[in-house]
């Protein structure tokens, strides 16, 4: 469905069912791997496995519920999306393709998966500094554009201390990906 991607990224005034969807999906996502305070390591598990719960466009009634999962389903017929039920369970749950997740962050102007590998880059140089590979916060500066990082498992952050603070390394599987 070309027809569908190349409308989802026209980005007007108004934003289509199919944006807000990529939006809402990616908010989930993004959140449930915030390192101050987003999902716990249960959560992180089952997106690796089946995604984020989908709860809709947020709207009310029957016939709103159905035009969302219709909205679903046409990101998931696009290739941008894909849907998990578990058995017996009536909530669906979404997880986006790296096409649709591409999609998300340009059409919000959020940091791509090409920005989060240049702050690993930048991560890497000030880590190999450290005699423990850990680098705070602080001196790494805005962790934005790790976001991407953060949700394929590439970059890890210690726990939050009592000043708000914590530390970012980069997994193995992170350093394999900037050695490419």
């Amino acid at each position: 469905m070309p027809d569908l991607r190349a409308a989802i990224e026209r980005v007007g005034q108004f934003r289509t069912e199919e944006q807000w969807a990529l939006t809402i999906i990616l908010a989930e996502i993004d959140a449930l791997w915030e390192p101050n305070g987003g999902g716990d390591y249960s959560d992180r598990r089952e997106y690796a496995r089946i995604g984020v719960p989908w709860y809709g466009l947020r709207d009310e009634g029957p016939h709103r519920r159905k035009r969302s999962q219709r909205v679903l389903e046409k990101l998931e017929d696009a290739g941008l999306a894909e849907t998990f039920n578990r058995p017996g369970a009536k909530r669906t749950y979404v997880k986006l393709s790296e096409e649709g997740e591409t999609i998300a962050r340009r059409i919000n102007g959020l940091p791509s998966l090409e920005d989060a590998k240049r702050a690993m880059k930048r991560l890497a140089t000030l880590s190999s500094r450290k005699s423990d590979g850990w680098v705070s916060r602080g001196t790494f500066g805005d962790i934005d554009a790790l976001t991407p990082a953060f949700c394929r498992e590439w970059v890890k952050a210690t726990g939050i201390d009592a000043d708000g603070e914590f530390s970012l390394s980069l997994t193995a599987e992170g350093r394999a990906v900037i050695a490419r």
